[in-house]
């Protein structure tokens, strides 16, 4: 057999060479992912509120607060879902922060507005009062009926005749030094209406007797006349002093000569009013409706409810006993 021969002219190298990578260190951003919780406090770290986490005000009503209600210091409330389990409520009254406990939780049972102001109300204007100089003497919210230090003196000035509903009013107001004189109707049968700006117990309408401006204005001339108002006050427990543990709702009075008469009702155009307004400034003739804490009473209280009044926890106690 003949043996191949090399072709002629032809040389093949082959070269191994070790190659240096260049390493390049990633540029994109880490991205984690997990559950993000948001955890709103309701005081910050130096024991102050945190106001992030208030929600609002409280007046003693029935209140729902929905989930698009709650704090949300981002304004995101609508893209997180909240641990209802997890909420806890606060009351800030009276300087004071507590807990609501929930599961059971508390509550107030109910809320009663029957707190008014006294009120007075002349005869109509018919023709006009004649009160050129004559005098009307009043005491507002005078806690004791005998006390006269703070009665105020309204002497009346006519310019062009018999004075007006509205201008009896006028000076009665800028003698008192606020507004206490409105007018009830129009014309000629519009009577002055002198009001406490007073609501609850402590409000009070007094005509003092003898003044000269008291048989025109239909008010009494011999016996002095005082309307108190409605609402919630202390008990007298007869021991000589300012304060009291009982707690009771005073629907009001009428005295004369300081005795507690019948509520009267002004019949004709010429007869005084005496009354009580309520907050929507409706006027009435009567005594306020009774409010009772026993049984099926317009506030069944039971031992260790708390009173609040005017937002305010009374005195920071409980109830001890009802009767």
């Amino acid at each position: 057999m003949a043996t191949e021969l090399p072709q002629p002219g032809v040389e093949v190298i082959q070269e191994f060479t070790a190659a240096a990578p260049t390493v390049v260190q990633p540029t994109l951003v880490p991205f984690i992912t997990g559950v993000a919780k948001e955890i709103i406090e309701a005081t910050n770290t130096d024991g102050t509120i945190n106001s992030d986490a208030k929600q609002g005000p409280y007046d003693q009503l029935p209140q729902v607060i929905s989930q698009s209600s709650f704090p949300s210091p981002r304004g995101n409330i609508t893209e997180v879902d909240v641990e209802e389990a997890t909420v806890r409520a606060f009351l800030l009254s009276g300087g004071s922060l507590d807990e609501l406990p929930r599961d059971p939780g508390e509550s107030f049972l109910t809320s009663v507005n029957r707190a008014k102001k006294a009120s007075i109300r002349t005869q109509e204007e018919g023709a006009g009062f004649d009160l050129d100089g004559k005098t009307l003497v009043l005491a507002i919210d005078q806690a004791a009926p005998l006390d006269t230090s703070n009665d105020i003196v309204v002497t009346f000035v006519e310019t062009s005749g018999d004075l007006t509903s509205q201008e009896v009013a006028d000076q009665i107001n800028a003698v008192v030094g606020k507004t206490v004189a409105t007018l009830d109707g129009a014309g000629a049968t519009s009577r002055v209406q002198i009001t406490s700006p007073t609501f609850g117990a402590t409000s009070s309408v007094t005509v003092r007797s003898g003044g000269s401006a008291n048989t025109d204005l239909a008010l009494s001339v011999t016996a002095e006349q005082r309307v108190e108002a409605s609402g919630f006050r202390a008990q007298d427990d007869t021991d000589n002093d300012t304060v009291a543990p009982y707690i009771e709702f005073f629907r009001g009075n009428v005295l004369e000569d300081n005795a507690v008469i019948s509520w009267p009702t002004g019949a004709a155009s010429t007869d005084p009013e005496l009354g009580q307004v309520d907050d929507a400034g409706v006027f009435t003739e009567a005594l306020t409706a009774a409010v009772t804490f026993t049984g099926g009473g317009s506030i069944d209280l039971k031992v260790g409810d708390y009173f609040f009044a005017d937002g305010v926890r009374v005195s920071s106690g409980e109830v001890e006993r009802v009767e």
